[in-house]
C-alpha cells in the first residue's frame, strides 16, 4: 500500500528537528568575510536547473583531533538546511536578491569530532511557483573554508557527492479558484508531498552510504564583485533566525475537506474524524518560506 504525506504551508517561521544553537559571526561586525571565495557554486548534474527540486549534498573527510576553530562562508540557491554529524545546524541564507546574495559564516568546531566527519547540506528550489519574495539563479550550494582547517569543505565537483531527492512532489494549492483555499490568498512557496518509501532516511549521518551518488557539478565561481552577472554574496546582516521543534495536536484524513465549506459555515456531510498515525510524528519545514512536511518515524 502506497502512502502519500500532504501538508500546505500556512506559516512562515521554519521547524526544525531541533534546536539552532549557532550564531552568525558577522553579525553585528562583519569580521569573517573572505577575501576570495576558494569554494565555488556546485549542484547536481541531472536535474533542471531552475526548477522544482530537493537536493542533497554530502562531504565526508577525517580529522586527527576535534578542532578548536572551524569557521565557514555558505550560501545556496533558493535556500538550505546545514547539517554536521547529523546534527542540525541552521538554515538560510537571509533573504536576498541576485546582486545582494547573502551568505551566513558560522562555526562548525562544536558538532566535529576527531576521526570521520561528514558535513550534508538540503538544497531546496522551489521553482517558477516560488513565494515572489525570493529571487532566484538556479539550484546551487556555495561553501568556503574560511579557518584554514575547514578548507576541506570548499564546494568543488570533485570532492562533494550529491542526491536528487524524487520523493518530494511539489504541490501548488489551487486558491484562485477556491479549491484549496476558500475566500482566501495564498502568498508563499509551494506545498510538498512526500513519499516516505523513497526518502533516504539517515542521509545527513556519517554511516549513511552515499557510494551511489554522483559527484557534485560545476556552475560557476563565487565572487564578490559588480562586475559579476549574478550571486553577488555578502555577508549577513541580521542574527539567525531560531528554530523550535512543533508538535501536531491532531491529524485529520483529507477525505474529511469540504469543498462546499465557506468563511466557518460547514458543508452538509459527516463530520471530519480525528485520524492519528501510529508512531513518532514530527513537522518539518524547508528553509525559511517553505512548506512543512511530515516525517514518519517507524515504531
Amino acid at each position: 500500500m502506497k502512502t502519500t504525506l500532504l501538508l500546505g504551508c500556512l506559516l512562515a517561521l521554519p521547524l526544525a528537528a531541533a534546536a539552532q544553537t549557532v550564531r552568525e559571526l558577522n553579525v553585528p561586525q562583519a569580521q569573517y568575510v573572505p577575501t576570495q571565495w576558494k569554494g565555488a557554486w556546485i549542484t547536481h548534474p541531472g536535474i533542471e536547473p531552475s526548477g522544482y527540486g530537493v537536493v542533497h549534498f554530502r562531504r565526508t573527510f577525517d580529522l586527527a583531533e576535534k578542532p578548536a576553530e572551524f569557521i565557514v562562508n555558505l550560501t545556496a540557491d533558493n535556500q538550505y538546511r546545514l547539517y554536521v554529524n547529523g546534527r542540525f545546524v541552521n538554515f538560510g541564507p537571509q533573504l536576498s536578491d541576485v546582486r545582494h546574495w547573502r551568505f551566513e559564516t558560522v562555526d562548525l568546531a562544536p558538532f566535529l569530532q576527531a576521526g570521520r566527519n561528514v558535513v550534508a547540506v538540503e538544497v531546496i528550489n522551489w521553482g517558477i511557483n516560488r513565494f515572489y519574495g525570493i529571487m532566484s539563479t538556479q539550484t546551487a550550494l556555495a561553501i568556503n573554508g574560511y579557518s584554514p582547517a575547514a578548507e576541506v569543505l570548499n564546494t568543488q565537483a570533485d570532492t562533494w557527492k550529491t542526491y536528487h531527492n524524487r520523493a518530494y512532489r511539489e504541490n501548488y494549492p489551487n486558491w484562485v479558484f477556491g479549491v484549496d483555499i476558500v475566500g482566501g490568498f495564498y502568498a508563499s512557496n509551494p506545498a510538498d508531498s512526500l513519499r516516505a518509501d523513497q526518502y533516504p532516511w539517515g542521509w545527513q549521518t556519517p554511516g549513511y552510504d552515499d557510494r551511489a551518488w554522483p559527484k557534485a557539478k560545476w556552475v560557476w565561481g563565487v565572487n564578490s564583485y559588480t562586475t559579476s552577472f549574478s550571486w553577488i554574496v555578502e555577508p549577513r546582516n541580521t542574527p539567525l533566525q531560531t528554530s523550535r521543534v512543533e508538535r501536531f495536536a491532531r491529524l485529520v484524513p483529507a477525505a474529511a475537506h469540504h469543498p462546499g465549506q465557506h468563511h466557518g459555515h460547514p458543508a452538509a456531510g459527516p463530520k471530519p474524524r480525528n485520524h492519528r498515525l501510529p508512531g513518532t510524528e514530527t513537522l518539518r519545514r524547508q528553509g525559511g518560506h517553505g512548506a512543512p512536511h511530515l516525517r514518519r518515524k517507524p515504531i
